[in-house]
């Protein structure tokens, strides 16, 4: 058999090694328009690909045929193949038209049209130099975009319906994201989605209140065109780049049978065990047809995974749930769950986020609780992720309470008492107002010191500490609970929400 895979995108590599491993005889092709392309050399060695860079494909009207053409030589061969693999960015010719006001008003309307509607945008910039802009919508699309503005320096402002973006992701993500994009100089405005108007004339968007904001250019990122409007055209393109325009994806599945990847960007985590029907079913959903619940993203170089059902979805479904966070470098890691220990949802953030969510959808899809996770040897890797399995064992088993961030923020000092377990130095750097130190190593001949007619509730930096200190104080502390996440998690969440 004789596969052809046009485009070497990650999806790409990750379809020729996988089919590499299932048929040792096939002969695999990778032809890509690009001079170089990462990681190449190697999966040309190890799994035998004939590798075709700086090729460009055109096709004929004969099925199973295509046309390539060495762009050095400007030789063209004619190559006969059994199976297709797209591996482009999608185009099944739906995508939203983009359009403008006065040359100043974009369309980022579809998540998995993002790359394709995004190159207009860069040539907005590449011909207009715009130094500002406003970003409507609070969702990803609005979130990733405006990642891709602060890399080109523009100040920022985004128009939102709630507080956090992007609010369609899990919350605690959405926070951390609207943290960073804050940081960075970012201005979040909350207002209903009918309280602002385009001005044509000048530009700019004004709210209702009066209050205009002025922008060099307008993102639209709503979901929705805003197709009343006239239409950006940007400047005449090459005939290579012309080329590229045509939606060769969908004239493959017209012309050819065979395989087709359709977002490159999830193909590797297609490929394996993915958690949707049993946690649907866990969370008493019907089975999901497309065999898929996991949703990626990357946003200012941070990668983020959501397998199965996230909060804002659960409560929709007023489903009952406990969750458990520990943190990561660049962010942390969510596990969502029963009270008899079933997985309902995760979420990573930060490094090695999608290998923390290949870990859960694998597990997950095998049937297993958090108990069996927690008896599965894994590699040093993988710890932060049976870190959190083991605390979220122990909540199940009613052998540990939970305290969130947004409790922390209005506590009540009559009613609780916060213990931080910390050394004295980092207590003395920072700590949660209100707070007494009792460090852990001096711990349990103090613990005579503590009110137990309020409820104790402990924390450290990262949730490792109060959750050794949490089991010491089990059972001789009525009301005990720990902060999960820990100091590190507070600091780059719950701060900017107080």
């Amino acid at each position: 058999m004789k596969i052809l895979i046009m485009g070497a995108s990650l999806a790409a590599l990750s379809a020729a090694a996988r089919l590499r491993r299932l048929n040792e005889d096939a002969r695999i092709i990778i032809t890509d328009p690009r001079r170089n392309v990462p990681s190449l050399q190697r999966l040309r060695a190890v799994y035998n690909i004939d590798v075709r860079l700086y090729t460009d494909a055109n096709f004929t009207e004969d099925s199973g045929c295509v046309m390539l053409e060495d762009k050095l030589t400007g030789l063209v061969r004619k190559e006969i193949f059994d199976k297709l693999i797209i591996s482009h960015v999608s185009d099944d010719g739906n995508s939203p038209t983009i359009r403008s006001v006065s040359s100043s008003i974009l369309n980022l309307t579809d998540c998995n049209q993002f790359i394709s509607q995004w190159d207009v945008v860069e040539r907005f910039i590449t011909e207009k130099r715009p130094s500002s802009a406003i970003i409507y919508g609070g969702n990803i699309i609005a979130a990733m975009a405006a990642g891709r503005l602060l890399l080109r320096g523009l100040q920022i402002t985004i128009i939102a319906l709630s507080s956090v973006v992007p609010n369609d992701l899990d919350r605690d993500i959405a926070c951390h994201i609207t943290s960073f994009l804050v940081k960075h100089g970012v201005r979040l405005v909350s207002k209903s989605e009918t309280a602002g108007l385009y001005e044509e004339a000048e530009q700019v968007f004004c709210p209702l209140n009066g209050d205009a904001i002025s922008a060099d250019m307008a993102i639209n990122c709503r979901q929705k065109p805003l197709h009343d409007l006239p239409t950006y055209t940007p400047p005449p393109i090459g005939v290579e780049e012309t080329l590229q325009e045509f939606p060769l994806d969908t004239i493959a599945r017209n012309i050819f049978s065979g395989l087709y990847l359709d977002m490159p960007s999830l193909a590797p985590l297609k490929g394996r065990a993915v958690a949707a029907d049993v946690i649907n079913s866990n969370a008493g959903r019907p089975k999901n047809e497309d065999g898929l619940n996991l949703r990626q993203y990357e946003i200012f170089g941070k990668h983020i995974a959501i397998v199965g059902l996230i909060e804002k979805e659960l409560n929709e479904l007023r489903l009952p749930y406990i969750y458990s966070i520990v943190p990561i470098p660049g962010g942390f890691l969510k596990l969502i769950y029963s009270a008899n220990g079933d997985v309902l949802g995760f979420a990573s953030i930060g490094q090695d986020a999608l290998h923390y969510a290949n870990i859960i959808a694998i597990m997950t899809r095998l049937g297993c609780s958090i108990s069996n996770i927690t008896e599965i040897e894994m590699t040093a890797v993988a710890q932060p992720l049976q870190n959190l399995c083991k605390i979220a064992q122990n909540v199940v088993e009613n052998r540990l309470f939970m305290a969130y961030w947004d409790e922390i923020i209005n506590a009540d000092i009559e009613k609780i008492t916060l213990v931080d377990v910390r050394p004295p130095a980092l207590y003395l750097n920072y700590n949660l107002p209100n707070s007494i130190n009792i460090p852990l190593a001096n711990l349990r001949e103090n613990m005579h010191n503590l009110d137990i007619s309020k409820e104790i509730i402990i924390y450290c930096d990262n949730g490792e500490d109060s959750y050794i200190a949490s089991c010491i104080l089990a059972g001789k502390v009525p009301n005990l609970r720990h902060l999960t996440g820990g100091l590190d998690y507070y600091k780059k969440i719950a701060a900017l929400m107080a």
